[in-house]
């Protein structure tokens, strides 16, 4: 008869470290003044903010993931993780130089990234329908081609041949 405990020893260790060790290009995980206004967390809403237009008008699931992928990818590219409190939320914190924080999972990477992607979204669509009125052609090119050869530049589509779709 087959046990289902887990021998804790074939667990992977998380490894934590402290405050001091985050770095500018670490996006951090929760609420609230600190997550704000962290410099990885500021960068990485103007990632998600460029990246929002094409998430949103993405017809099928498989864009959706690869867009989300990106971001990840580009985070990690820049030297960041994504971190979370040992602690975790709603309990008594101490200061922040005396806390421990550990990379969370691609998975709970994935599921914020999607949120902050989904953030205001109805507001979102509706000027970037307007948008699209205005530039339907920029929509010609299939999303993964658009992701490789350009992608959004200050929020703005930008194909391979440098042709900039203002207003997307």
């Amino acid at each position: 008869m087959m046990s289902n405990n887990v021998n804790i020893s074939q667990q992977p260790s998380i490894q934590y470290k402290p405050s001091s060790a985050i770095e500018d290009t670490d996006v951090l995980c929760g609420r609230g003044g600190i997550f704000n206004t962290h410099i990885g967390n500021e960068a990485f809403r103007v990632l998600v903010n460029a990246q929002k237009p094409l998430y949103l008008t993405a017809k099928v699931k498989r864009e959706k993931r690869i867009i989300v992928q990106s971001i990840i990818d580009r985070v990690r590219f820049l030297g960041g993780s994504f971190l979370a409190r040992k602690d975790g939320p709603g309990r008594r914190r101490k200061k922040m130089t005396q806390e421990m924080w550990f990379e969370i999972s691609d998975i709970k990477a994935k599921e914020k990234i999607s949120q902050a992607l989904r953030e205001n979204s109805p507001r979102r669509m509706e000027q970037i329908n307007q948008a699209l009125l205005k530039n339907a052609s920029c929509f010609r090119k299939p999303l993964a081609t658009i992701i490789q050869k350009g992608g959004i530049q200050d929020g703005n589509m930008v194909d391979d041949e440098n042709v900039n779709y203002k207003g997307i």
